[in-house]
């Protein structure tokens, strides 16, 4: 009888380390996978932790090939009303021609710090769809929405 209880214990035993075996190496499977996952997501750059500290109303977005830092600002405005009345409420001290200066200086202020020589910043006011209203870049360029709609 003791022999029988022996061999019991003995494969229960077994029985136990297997699953363990089994559910730990599912554990580190699991726990591999999480770490590539993360490996996969990119870095914040540098140029993005600096603009999100100093000018947090905007979005941003950086591509360091092409060294293109892209703002975007969301607005309550949909494209479709935009492009039909754009032109008429985009103007004066709301004109795209008015963000010129701020891109500029914001061009110059993260080239200055981040060691960027050749950056290029786009302001872009987004419509509620998420489209571009009109965008203003620190090269000068201008574009909207209702060119060519009036």
């Amino acid at each position: 009888m003791k022999k029988w209880i022996l061999v019991g214990v003995i494969l229960l035993l077994l029985a136990l380390l297997a699953v363990i075996i089994l559910f730990g190496s599912q554990f580190l499977s699991l726990y591999a996978s999480l770490d590539s996952e993360q490996d996969v997501a990119s870095p914040t750059s540098q140029v993005e932790d600096y603009v999100r500290s100093h000018w947090p109303q905007y979005g941003c977005a950086y591509d360091g090939k092409t060294q293109t830092l892209l703002l975007t600002k969301q607005t309550e405005m949909e494209i479709s009303s935009a492009r039909k009345v754009g032109s008429k409420v985009y103007v004066d001290e709301l004109a795209p021609e008015t963000y010129l200066e701020n891109v500029s200086a914001i061009a110059v202020d993260v080239i200055s710090h981040c060691d960027c020589p050749r950056l290029t910043v786009i302001l872009s006011y987004l419509s509620v769809e998420g489209e571009s209203i009109f965008s203003v870049s620190s090269s000068g360029t201008i574009t909207t929405c209702w060119e060519g709609t009036e």
